[in-house]
């Protein structure tokens, strides 16, 4: 789930049937805004509980997306790259799904207060600030919203 990792973190789909592909190999010579050179990458995409990618905009889920009239523009290019990159083959979601479900089951055997003490531990950690700031950030959203 690191944007600025998002090419490592696609499986090799080229010898899937079309439908089956994702990633650069969905893409093929598609043209879609290059969000990863981008400092705010992340800002454009959000995950759902059903471990969905989706447009970080007003709706939860993907098919809100999909049918969508009425889009800014970010949110639209977040759509199109989503759609040319097949982000949300079933493959993906379910991957995305196991992650959620086991990062769902290690939070409720701690209090808020103990996560919230762990995350202020961690953001003050010179231990590879870069690779879990994000996460950080997930958990925190996560427990804030609880």
């Amino acid at each position: 789930m690191e944007y600025s990792n998002l090419f490592a973190s696609c499986i090799d789909s080229s010898g899937n049937a079309p439908e089956d592909q994702y990633c650069d190999v969905a893409k093929s010579n598609t043209i879609i805004r290059e969000f990863i050179k981008e400092t705010s990458c992340q800002s454009y995409f959000r995950y759902n509980s059903k471990g969905e990618i989706i447009p970080n905009g007003q709706s939860h889920v993907w098919s809100d997306y999909e049918k969508a009239q009425t889009l800014t523009e970010d949110e639209k290019d977040a759509r199109h790259a989503i759609r040319e990159l097949n982000l949300n083959h079933h493959s993906l979601v379910d991957a995305r799904k196991k992650c959620l479900d086991a990062l769902l089951s290690v939070l409720g055997k701690k209090t808020k207060e103990e996560w919230m003490a762990m995350i202020e531990k961690w953001l003050h950690s010179d231990v590879f600030p870069d690779f879990i700031e994000l996460r950080i950030q997930y958990i925190q959203k996560y427990i804030n919203a609880a």
